[in-house]
């Protein structure tokens, strides 16, 4: 087996010296000595690309459940070999043939005893998730979007009332990942995105403490767009933290419904403070307009607690923006309106009253940092700058993946191979940033 740069790799089992797997290739079974490389605490930030081979077969559904495999991760500073489980992941995503998995990394050929990894100085987790990035060829906007949105983050006025759990999570409770080339049974099987899992890892959460919840929405449904009270049961929004939904979730949320229904305006603007932080909401209405975030107020809305009584608005799923339609197989026009009032999801119960509000009630607010972040974060030159930084290292490889087929299936309908590319999304980035001066100038 070889990591693509010509070296070639020799296994050494954490148990024994002959890899275990069944009708595997033959370069698949090769033993030897350890791998003789200098092994850091990280990795570099940008400009490698890791190989993640597996020895056995990989899910094909959600119906297989978890498969347990080995696997060895390969970057230019470390080397790790470990037992794991894949799982499929996602819901629509799990209909594409490349599929997306979660993956948890063992010490033990039974997977009992779960061996955890620090990648990119995220802190210590055995659980990742490896992101196919099916719809966007690009391969960059869910996780390059998520590192804007964390410098966003350190930005806020009011960053130090933030609670200490928040600013201590890899990324400000957001995702964060880096490119990877994953082989199965020494058969190359595309670039992935080595991604943060969305659990309590990623919101530096516990859910023994009483106080935290992870609230993501289902749907479009009324209740999610807070024009009725909802249910938390996977039908409006599920928990992603809590298995099962305490009591105080349920009413803490219900607070937060009623109050954002039901309060006068006075009422709203002045008592926001103790249902939401504020500044975690002009950001996400600012986010969902200028990075053209499809269904930003509506199915792909998430709210963290962490005392139990206020939430934060906050990001995740974010690889239908910048234009990109949610099936990645054509782009939205460049001005096209995402706004509370008319939200481009497949939503028909109208508008967000929650964002409806905030744009009634704080327009100064929304105007004066939208003039902020356009002056750092949302400069032109940043934006560039991180989709080049993650986009250049993969380009040798990116049309590699039409010619792959695998028993999942052919990926050659891996859609806009030749438009969705790092020169598009610098013109789409140009034409929404000045659309976005001009709609929030004249709100």
């Amino acid at each position: 087996m070889f990591d693509g740069n010509g070296n070639e790799i020799k296994i050494l089992m954490n148990t024994d010296k002959t890899l275990s797997v069944p009708n595997s290739p033959a370069d698949s079974k090769v033993a030897g000595e350890e791998i003789k490389k200098v092994i850091t605490k990280y990795e570099p930030e940008s400009g490698d690309i890791p190989k993640v081979y597996f020895l056995g077969n990989p899910p094909t559904s959600k119906n297989d459940g978890k498969i347990k495999l080995e696997v060895t991760y390969v970057s230019k500073t470390r080397v790790i070999h470990n037992w794991c489980t894949l799982k499929v992941q996602g819901d629509t995503s799990a209909t594409y043939p490349k599929k997306n998995y979660n993956i948890v990394m063992y010490k033990d050929s039974k997977c009992k005893d779960k061996d955890k990894h620090s990648f990119r100085g995220w802190g210590r987790s055995s659980k990742f998730c490896l992101k196919a990035n099916w719809i966007d060829h690009t391969h960059a906007r869910n996780v390059v979007n998520a590192k804007l949105y964390g410098q966003m983050c350190r930005t806020r006025r009011d960053y130090e009332s933030y609670p200490e759990e928040w600013k201590k999570s890899p990324n400000y409770a957001c995702i964060d990942g880096f490119p990877a080339m994953v082989y199965f049974n020494g058969v190359y099987h595309g670039l992935y995105t080595w991604n943060i899992a969305k659990d309590d890892f990623m919101t530096n959460m516990d859910e023994k403490s009483g106080k935290h919840s992870m609230l993501i929405a289902d749907s479009s449904s009324a209740g999610v767009l807070f024009q009725s009270t909802s249910q938390i049961d996977g039908t409006d929004w599920t928990d992603e933290l809590n298995d099962n939904v305490p009591t105080w979730v349920l009413s803490s949320w219900r607070n937060v419904q009623n109050f954002v229904i039901s309060s006068s305006d006075a009422d709203f603007s002045s008592n926001i403070e103790d249902y939401f932080y504020l500044s975690s909401l002009l950001d996400r209405y600012i986010f969902s307009i200028v990075f053209v975030y499809v269904g930003g107020f509506a199915k792909s809305q998430a709210y963290y607690t962490y005392d139990g009584t206020k939430w934060m608005s906050s990001m995740y799923d974010l690889d239908t923006s910048w234009a990109l339609h949610w099936a990645g197989a054509s782009f939205y026009p460049v001005d096209i309106e995402i706004t509370e009032e008319n939200q481009h999801s497949d939503s028909a119960n109208g508008s967000n009253r929650l964002f409806e509000r905030i744009v009634n009630n704080f327009k100064t607010d929304i105007k004066d940092r939208y003039s902020f972040l356009r002056g750092n974060v949302l400069t032109e030159a940043n934006i560039d700058m991180a989709f080049e930084n993650f986009i250049t290292p993969m380009a040798p490889y990116l049309d590699d993946d039409y010619a792959i087929t695998t028993a999942g299936g052919a990926y050659t309908n891996i859609p806009l191979k030749d438009t969705n590319n790092l020169q598009k999304l610098k013109e789409i980035i140009a034409g929404r940033l000045a659309y976005s001066d001009s709609y929030i100038n004249n709100l």
